[in-house]
């Protein structure tokens, strides 16, 4: 869902500014397949961004007070702990 937001969310955004845009110079703005290969590229790097902050977050909250202790004190092996 959140993917087909920002894809129209960009599409609307690109359109817009191709309509603003009266140049004769630079007429990428006014071709459909600019305009989608502009918002697919828009959407990729936002959920490129979105997806890294989510998994760090998790990765983060496996590290930090006793967790971390686990991990490297106990007379287990780590693929248990990791398991777990």
């Amino acid at each position: 869902m959140t993917t087909g937001i920002l894809q129209l969310l960009f599409l609307y955004f690109f359109a817009l500014v191709g309509r603003f845009d009266a140049s004769d110079e630079n007429n990428m703005l006014t071709s459909y397949s600019s305009v989608l290969g502009l918002a697919t590229t828009g959407t990729m790097c936002v959920l490129a961004i979105y997806g890294t902050v989510m998994a760090s977050q998790y990765l983060v909250r496996d590290y930090v007070g006793m967790n971390k202790s686990k991990t490297y004190l106990l007379p287990i092996s780590r693929k248990e702990l990791f398991l777990h």
